[in-house]
């Protein structure tokens, strides 16, 4: 393509370029030398434009020419715009990529991180509840029972080359197998096999004294329990826990003045003595056990008499209660008044009197 050459325009008729006749100029000045007239400012003025004009036209052309492009030219600019663009991109993609595979690997370690710490949550939490809601007659405690029972269960038996899968098979060849033919016989009652007087007599362990104390019917199922370790002192105190785990903190949550044992957190504590003068109020005259040996000598001496039966389910009562308030303060940090536990104790004993058939006044 001939790019066309622009042309200025042409210029306008200066004054210089008029013509002169005779008729207006004297003939000495017609024959002389050219005469010389003066620019006025409108033809000065038009000159400068047409000069301007002149200029600016070719430095039109200039710029136009500097700007045009062969086809040629278009195409490698182009093509080396499309290859800046990919690698900027490429760039751009390897960024993104680097950031989504950091990011992964932080959330992967996150995970692994929040899994661990669930893992030992539940662990915790596992021993807390044990500790908890290992005295009361609760869900969890038969789920553990459950759990116990059916890991110890025996299910298959070999003898020789027979494998017995049935499970009530399995006991009594067990049994057959373990046991001599006399203890079995001593074993039947009334023509039929007992397991417990089996059991009693496998174990051949000396009758506690105060076992009928502690599981009386009169008591609440929950209290006799509490009632037996305490009795036992098998309960999980802080002197108790410190031969099996470190403890940084061994005093008594209630009061903070004594190391928790059972002769202090049931006797000697102040807590536990103002409760006890709470209950002895509407209780009546009573000698309270003062020690655990006392307490033991109490549950030996106890007949069936109504009104020490009464007596024996009040105290087991309130001992149920002070340690359901020590829990109380170690794990919700609050703890009840004396009168609180003793009014509590009243209540769950007299629905308990009430659901038995019993008509005390107190």
């Amino acid at each position: 393509m001939v790019k066309k050459k622009r042309v200025g325009r042409k210029p306008a008729i200066s004054a210089t370029e008029v013509k002169i006749t005779g008729e207006d100029l004297p003939l000495s000045q017609i024959e002389g030398v050219e005469p010389k007239f003066k620019k006025n400012s409108v033809a000065a003025q038009m000159e400068k434009e047409d000069q301007k004009g002149n200029k600016e036209g070719n430095m039109d052309n200039a710029e136009a020419s500097s700007k045009w492009l062969t086809p040629k030219k278009k195409a490698m600019r182009n093509t080396e715009d499309k290859y800046v663009n990919v690698e900027v991109l490429y760039e751009s993609s390897q960024l993104v990529h680097c950031k989504v595979k950091q990011l992964v690997k932080e959330k992967h370690l996150a995970y692994m991180t929040a899994k661990e710490r669930l893992a030992q949550v539940r662990s915790q939490q596992s021993k807390i509840n044990w500790i908890k809601f290992n005295d009361e007659n609760s869900s969890y405690f038969h789920a553990v029972m459950r759990k116990r029972r059916l890991e110890n269960r025996i299910t298959t038996f070999t003898k020789g080359d027979t494998v017995v899968d049935d499970f009530e098979e399995v006991k009594i060849l067990n049994i057959r197998d373990n046991m001599d033919e006399a203890r079995l016989c001593q074993a039947v009652k009334g023509g039929k096999f007992s397991a417990k007087r089996f059991y009693n007599l496998s174990i051949e362990v000396a009758k506690a004294e105060y076992a009928k104390a502690s599981w009386d019917k009169l008591i609440v199922p929950k209290h006799r329990f509490v009632f037996w370790q305490i009795l036992n002192s098998q309960l999980l105190t802080r002197d108790y826990l410190g031969c099996f785990i470190s403890i940084q903190n061994d005093l008594c949550p209630v009061c903070e003045a004594e190391v928790e044992m059972h002769e202090h957190l049931f006797f000697n504590c102040i807590f536990t003595k103002q409760v006890i003068g709470a209950v002895m109020e509407w209780l009546g005259c009573f000698s309270w056990p003062r020690s655990n040996l006392e307490l033991l000598n109490w549950c030996k001496n106890l007949n069936q008499q109504p009104q020490l039966r009464v007596l024996n389910t009040v105290i087991a009562a309130t001992m149920y209660s002070i340690w359901k308030n020590r829990n109380s303060c170690i794990f919700y940090l609050c703890c009840a008044t004396p009168r609180r536990v003793s009014l509590d104790v009243r209540k769950t004993v007299q629905l308990r009197l009430l659901a038995s058939g019993f008509l005390f006044g107190f």
